[in-house]
């Protein structure tokens, strides 16, 4: 078997990370202890958003992915080198005007893979398949007779006692990132870079989903992504024109980019700075109410190792 070359797999890319770093290297991560207290620990982006393993592939029956743990990871990897080099681009120009289209289309499947990526949306893939899989062994148990049992018995061993499942929902994840509907979709949509003023009383925070969609059933009716802490990248319906409706939309958009953040209870909030009440958000009420506890999580037990 080849040797894994990473264990170590962001979900946010360092890169994206750095610009939340005050002047020691550090950001801000909070989280509630087993007593529901608020930590406020510097970390360094290589010590968060991350969990050993995520995307690995794992010896199974039929030996598919015996020589290449590393393939997911490494594929993501060339989607997050890609995105690096535009992000620097873009905020060298504070513009998306220059990229080229393949570079856009680039852009477009790095803020797909964001939405695609995350350990939550991972663990939904795997529970959808375990139960598609596992109505699919009721129903052929269900109709087995006594010379075709072996075929339930052969079946229940592949599905349920090896790693096939859990290899298969990586390899489809590649695909999630990469469909052309949602890509095409994202570049239909008009770009906006929309910066705040130091002056500004807030900073745009991170969690572990940072991509915020506004929409009704499948379809993507906005999209906003901190590229820093002072910076927001906005995807919006070209419908929307130079008018007063569309100013006063994103001004929605920043005020609502953080709150529609803590609203799917994160395990986390990265932020440059110190989090207190700011007279557009009530943090006090957000950590007691919206922040999941981080016992059990192991997703902090691979991410709270001090520098």
């Amino acid at each position: 078997m080849q040797q894994q070359i990473k264990k170590k797999h962001h979900y946010i890319p360092k890169f994206h990370l750095n610009s939340w770093k005050d002047e020691s290297g550090g950001l801000l991560l909070y989280r509630k202890d087993g007593c529901g207290n608020i930590e406020a620990k510097r970390k360094h982006p290589s010590q968060v958003c991350f969990e050993n393993d995520l995307y690995t592939l794992k010896k199974d029956l039929f030996e598919f992915y015996a020589h290449l743990p590393d393939f997911i990871e490494n594929q993501l990897a060339k989607i997050d080198d890609s995105a690096a080099r535009i992000y620097a681009k873009v905020l060298s120009k504070t513009s998306f005007s220059d990229l080229t289209e393949l570079e856009k289309r680039s852009w477009a499947i790095y803020v797909n893979s964001l939405l695609q990526r995350t350990p939550d949306q991972l663990e939904a893939f795997e529970s959808s398949m375990s139960s598609i899989v596992s109505n699919t062994l009721s129903d052929i148990k269900a109709a087995a007779t006594p010379d075709t049992r072996r075929i339930w018995e052969t079946c229940n061993d592949i599905f349920n006692n090896t790693n096939y499942c859990e290899n298969k929902v990586r390899t489809l994840l590649l695909s999630f990132i990469t469909d052309k509907k949602w890509i095409s979709d994202i570049l239909g949509f008009k770009w906006q870079l929309i910066a705040i003023d130091d002056a500004f009383p807030y900073r745009f925070i991170l969690t572990e989903n940072p991509v915020v969609t506004v929409g009704e059933d499948n379809n993507i009716g906005i999209l906003a992504l901190a590229l820093t802490p002072n910076i927001l990248w906005v995807a919006l319906p070209i419908t929307f024109n130079e008018s007063g409706e569309l100013t006063d939309l994103i001004k929605y958009i920043v005020m609502f980019y953080n709150a529609a953040q803590v609203a799917k209870k994160p395990r986390f909030i990265i932020s440059s700075t110190m989090l207190t009440n700011d007279g557009f958000h009530n943090y006090d009420k957000i950590f007691k109410d919206c922040v999941q506890l981080a016992v059990g999580m192991r997703r902090f037990n691979n991410q709270a190792v001090e520098r």
